[in-house]
């Protein structure tokens, strides 16, 4: 599931629900938007609806967000919606000639509930 993020008719980001795991009812999110409309609240009200959709109409149990270790931006929107790091994955990418570290940030349905009642 792959969704535009749109301001002024104009794509800004774009955010998805991949590995969409039925039996497990877990998927993982993944996300990007434009620097100039970063820092506005936009991505994290992204995420927002994104999770009201994976656990209120697809029924998934667990999202799963993987950020750059040194990306504070995007780690910032799991953490400000309540997801928990559940580790970091050490040299998981190659990125810009060098290998990268990704926190892993989880939530499931049970503490979404908590946190949005």
């Amino acid at each position: 599931m792959e969704l535009a993020i749109i301001a002024g008719n104009q794509p800004i980001g774009m955010i998805d629900l991949h590995s969409i795991d039925r039996d497990d009812r877990r998927a993982e999110v993944g996300y990007w938007m434009f620097s100039k409309y970063q820092g506005k609240g936009i991505m994290a009200e992204s995420l927002k609806h994104l999770l009201s959709i994976a656990f209120n109409e697809l029924d998934l149990n667990k999202i799963i967000v993987m950020a750059d270790s040194k990306n504070e931006k995007s780690r910032a929107i799991p953490q400000r919606l309540g997801f928990r790091q559940e580790g970091t994955l050490k040299e998981e990418i190659f990125m810009n000639k060098q290998f990268r570290d990704l926190d892993v940030f989880a939530i499931t349905t049970s503490e979404y509930k908590i946190k949005n009642s």
